[in-house]
């Protein structure tokens, strides 16, 4: 064999080892790849469902905070609209106590209606109920008499008004 060949040789001797290095590192290299792959997918899906689960806390946070905001809020509303009520409560109670009388002038009002209902009464007895009118062409008092009740005076010219 002659000197070239047994370079050739040699140098193919060393390309097929190194092929075989590089097909071993190849195969690692792979193999390290697939790992990385599912180290990354582990890792991935860990952050992921560690981030959803501090998601799920923060929004039930929010949530509550909402339910309360709300709870306070409708508080708020019916304070107000008590307020609301009391206050016009209060005025219309104001409105009647300065509307009405007081005491003191009720007694004063009793008092003048009774004086006025004994004043209809004696004017009733002495003859408040006589129907009056005009009567004739001259418009001449006239009044409406008993017709059946007997005649007074000398003469009879008294009768009976009608009522009494």
């Amino acid at each position: 064999m002659d000197d070239q060949a047994m370079k050739i040789g040699m140098l193919m001797e060393t390309a097929h080892s190194q092929q075989a290095v590089a097909t071993e590192a190849i195969q690692k290299l792979s193999t390290h790849v697939q790992q990385i792959g599912e180290l990354v997918r582990t890792e991935t899906r860990d952050a992921l469902t560690d981030n959803i689960r501090l998601l799920q806390v923060e929004a039930r946070s929010a949530t509550d905070s909402l339910r309360a905001i709300k709870r306070a809020g409708n508080l708020h509303a019916a304070l107000w609209s008590a307020l609301f009520v009391v206050l016009n409560s209060l005025v219309a109670l104001a409105a009647t106590w300065w509307s009405l009388p007081s005491r003191a002038e009720l007694a004063g009002l009793r008092s003048q209606r009774d004086a006025l209902a004994a004043s209809i009464r004696t004017l009733s007895e002495q003859g408040g109920r006589v129907d009056l009118r005009r009567c004739g062409a001259k418009r001449r008092l006239c009044v409406h008499i008993d017709r059946k009740a007997p005649r007074f005076g000398e003469s009879g010219d008294y009768l009976i008004v009608e009522g009494y």
